[in-house]
């Protein structure tokens, strides 16, 4: 699960045990893999005729993480990844990549790959954490903050879809 503080899992937790000459090792195959993809998917975009939008696209579950924290309901995804054999070693997006506190990083390499748009859900436990009623603001202002920094930074389109609560 999220730490409240914002602090989930990240590479850098996954590599702790690892001696930093191999952590080095792994991580610059990771990024020579990276440079490669890119110029690739670079080359492939002068197939596309001018004016196709490129772009990305999550999955509030899967993406936000903060399950438990700043106000947040539960969502019908979180109550059935629970029941038991529907998900392999009982995961769940409970911490996911946590782009609830890392939502800068991910529209600063939106914005590096030269993205166009960005298609989102909102997760409605999040802004309705009973499902109806009362506002969770601190939901609201999470989203506010997403949308501020896509718009400076990356989306001449920004889309959202809706994540049911």
């Amino acid at each position: 699960m999220a730490h409240c503080d914002g602090r989930g899992p990240s590479i850098c937790d996954v590599f702790v045990k690892i001696p930093v000459s191999l952590q080095l090792l792994k991580m610059r195959v990771q990024m020579s893999f990276l440079v490669f993809w890119v110029r690739l998917v670079l080359l492939a975009l002068e197939s596309f005729p001018k004016g196709f939008v490129f772009g990305t696209a999550t999955s509030a579950y899967q993406f936000e993480g903060m399950a438990h924290c700043d106000g947040r309901g539960p969502s019908i995804c979180d109550v059935f990844v629970k029941i038991p054999g529907i998900v392999a070693k009982n995961g769940t997006g409970e911490v996911s990549v946590d782009q609830y506190h890392r939502y800068k990083e991910d529209v600063d390499l939106m914005a590096n790959l030269n993205f166009d748009a960005y298609r989102f859900s909102i997760s409605w436990s999040r802004i309705f954490p009973d499902g109806t009623g009362k506002v969770n603001w601190k939901g609201v202002a999470y989203y506010n903050r997403l949308i501020d920094s896509l718009l400076q930074r990356v989306a001449s389109h920004v889309f959202n879809g809706r994540a049911a609560p």
